[in-house]
């Protein structure tokens, strides 16, 4: 309850900063002087976006030139436009047609990867890929068919993961090693694999979601979890150590009994928020330290620092005991955070006290 009301009363005004376009059917209906975010169950992005562009949906179709990034989730993603920059696009059928990009990071059950022009790299998982076009880095594909189709032209590497060799057709290039792992189809390390990227890309979407929606709560709750931290985790270890007794207490009275459920499922919804929200704090964290250059521009949407730490804390949840421990720290961080600023915004409104956002 607390969670609907707090974020309510200001998640709105920062997506001023770009066009947000959300419904059934969500598509442009003229070129973008900025970023673009297309939300809806078929999002299309017929014209020019000047800077980034996300698009998430059932069906997903980006067909115009982006200056910057293309990132694209869905059922069936089909991306045609040239690229200014990073294509990351995931679904089950996903088609990767582009006349130029930079580096292309694409997982889907059914992959085509097609680039007249690819600068940097291709990484693909999935369960069929086809490659095709010029691509002046290396490749990196795991699945169980890979297809290298003829007058291909790879100028980098071309390592492949997967049970059967790929192939590659006549007429192709490939300039640097070509190297292939075999794996068992069955294997445990093949199950693993999979599942860890299926819930890599959830967590990545909820992120992304919860940026979309609550752009300015989550921008909030980043930098009160890096300059409050100490604050923060107390919060978030307080609210749940003291959540179950207080159910409890609500639960002897026939009056009460009520707010129990609704203390349960604000809870929830908290915790399920700062896990989210955790990607993004760690990220953002991780980019502040190392030397990374424009890691995200100023009033666009922070989806590299997302990305980033969804990849360091999947990485964190595979070592025993102590990534485990990092990855709760983390989340009970985020907790306090989003907890402390909604119990500001509700008990000043308006007046309650501004932070710096700066991502």
């Amino acid at each position: 309850m607390a969670f609907v009301l707090g974020v309510g009363m200001f998640a709105w005004p920062a997506l001023a900063e770009a066009v947000f376009i959300r419904g059934d059917i969500s598509e442009t209906t003229e070129a973008v002087a900025g970023d673009a975010y297309v939300l809806g169950n078929t999002a299309t992005v017929r014209h020019d976006v000047r800077d980034d562009v996300l698009a998430a949906g059932n069906s997903v179709s980006v067909t115009a030139t982006t200056g910057g990034d293309v990132v694209a989730i869905g059922e069936t993603v089909r991306l045609t436009g040239a690229a200014g920059d990073d294509i990351v696009a995931a679904g089950n059928k996903v088609r990767v047609a582009v006349p130029h990009a930079d580096d292309i990071f694409a997982a889907g059950s059914q992959l085509e990867i097609d680039g007249e022009a690819i600068d940097g790299s291709v990484y693909a998982f999935g369960s069929q890929i086809t490659i095709s076009g010029t691509i002046d880095g290396n490749v990196r594909a795991a699945a169980d068919e890979i297809i290298v189709t003829a007058g291909s032209t790879i100028r980098g590497d071309l390592l492949t993961f997967g049970a059967e060799e790929p192939v590659i057709a006549e007429n192709v290039t490939i300039s640097g090693v070509r190297q292939h792992e075999p794996i068992d189809a069955r294997s445990e390390r093949v199950v693993w694999a999979s599942g860890l990227a299926r819930r890599a890309v959830t967590w990545f979407v909820s992120g992304l979601l919860l940026l979309l929606l609550f752009r300015q709560l989550m921008l909030e709750t980043v930098e009160r979890s890096l300059t409050r931290s100490g604050r923060a985790l107390g919060l978030g270890t307080l609210a749940l150590v003291l959540v179950l007794p207080l159910c409890i207490l609500l639960l002897l009275s026939q009056i009460t009994w009520p707010l129990a459920w609704i203390v349960v499922a604000g809870m929830g919804a908290l915790v399920t928020a700062a896990h989210a929200a955790a990607a993004l704090v760690l990220g953002t964290w991780v980019g502040r330290l190392l030397p990374i250059t424009a890691v995200n521009r100023q009033g666009s949407l922070p989806w590299q620092p997302l990305l980033m730490g969804v990849s360091a804390l999947k990485l964190l949840q595979a070592v025993p005991v102590i990534g485990w421990l990092v990855v709760t720290v983390v989340t009970l961080l985020t907790l306090g955070a989003l907890l402390d600023i909604i119990w500001q915004r509700l008990r000043y409104g308006s007046h309650a006290p501004e932070q710096a956002v700066i991502i």
